[in-house]
């Protein structure tokens, strides 16, 4: 879990091609000290779609 997340977050700092990114940023950073687990994956999923499809 921790792992994949820290890609997804690498990744999209990496990035940096809009604020899109930026936003889901902010939202892990915020939400990095909460249990949700499921929402969670359901970003990375999405940042690593995003990411890929670039």
């Amino acid at each position: 879990m921790r792992f994949r997340q820290r890609n997804a977050y690498f990744i999209a700092k990496n990035a940096k091609k809009s604020r899109f990114y930026d936003f889901f940023l902010i939202y892990f950073l915020q939400t990095k000290r909460v249990n949700l687990l499921r929402v969670n994956l359901e970003l990375n999923r999405k940042l690593f779609y995003l990411c890929t499809s670039l």
